[in-house]
């Protein structure tokens, strides 16, 4: 493979001088593509915010803005401006102290359970979980199509009485949707612990609209195949607002590090308090 062009530039440790090599030679082995720095300089292999080849733009996964670690009075990492590229193989190398495994603790969240450590500046991760944000947005485009057509199927049912909390229903999961997507693009926890708050109100409307359902098929049972019409777009409805909050639940975890999965009574319990 062709070398790629290099350039370097210096960050400070307390350890010693690190010297980025931005897109150096890259070296196929067996096993995965390296980046190789010059043999005789202590180096963080990484490339910059994008890098032209050939073939693809390569954009950031990670970055850090002007980061600055410490344990306890130590400063460990001292004005860190780095970005790792996305779907590429970035190698750490330096001597030993030099600051690789404070680097990685710091991205792996490791050093949030260490008491004396302490951190400035910006660490940044960018687009880690869009595949999961993809997956819970098409999942919600299918549901909505869903919608649409127990809606066209019951137009030849005008005169049956929708149940009235489905109208709301609707709306808060419309909402809840919204204030998620609106969390993970700004990075906003409140707005997510919000969406979470929202969810056992919506569930109680889920709950009133199946027994109006119910109390209305005792009353007429030749308006079981509407009723199940509508049965199923309020299950569609709840389902949406699932997936608003698998967003609002990953955006915390992002953020604060914090699994809040089966644990809602608790954490509504807490935010609340």
């Amino acid at each position: 493979m062709n070398p790629m062009p290099s350039k370097t530039m210096t960050l400070k440790t307390p350890v010693l001088s690190l010297s980025i090599a931005t897109c150096g030679e890259m070296v196929e082995d067996n096993r995965s593509t390296i980046l190789k720095t010059p043999a005789l300089t202590s180096s963080v292999a990484a490339c910059g915010e994008t890098v032209e080849d050939n073939r693809s733009t390569i954009s950031s996964a990670v970055v850090f803005n002007d980061f600055n670690a410490w344990y306890g009075d130590f400063q460990a990492l001292s004005g860190i401006n780095l970005k790792i590229p996305r779907n590429q193989v970035t190698a750490l190398i330096g001597p030993s102290g030099c600051g690789k495994s404070t680097l990685l603790r710091w991205i792996n969240r490791m050093n949030d359970t260490v008491l004396s450590a302490r951190a400035s500046g910006e660490l940044l991760m960018v687009d880690c979980d869009d595949s999961k944000l993809n997956a819970d947005l098409e999942r919600i485009a299918d549901l909505a199509c869903n919608i649409a057509e127990r809606a066209e199927y019951l137009q030849g049912y005008p005169y049956f009485p929708t149940p009235s909390e489905l109208s709301s229903m609707a709306e808060n999961a419309t909402e809840m949707l919204r204030m998620a997507l609106d969390s993970f693009m700004n990075s906003d926890t409140k707005a997510a612990e919000r969406v979470i708050q929202l969810e056992a109100r919506l569930d109680q409307q889920n709950r009133d609209v199946i027994k109006e359902l119910e109390d209305l098929l005792r009353q007429d049972s030749t308006l079981v195949e509407p009723a199940l019409h509508v049965f199923s777009a309020a299950r569609n409805v709840e389902q949406v607002a699932d997936h608003a909050e698998n967003i609002a639940e990953e955006v915390i975890y992002m953020i604060d590090g914090e699994i809040i999965r089966h644990k809602h009574t608790q954490f509504v319990r807490r935010t609340n308090g």
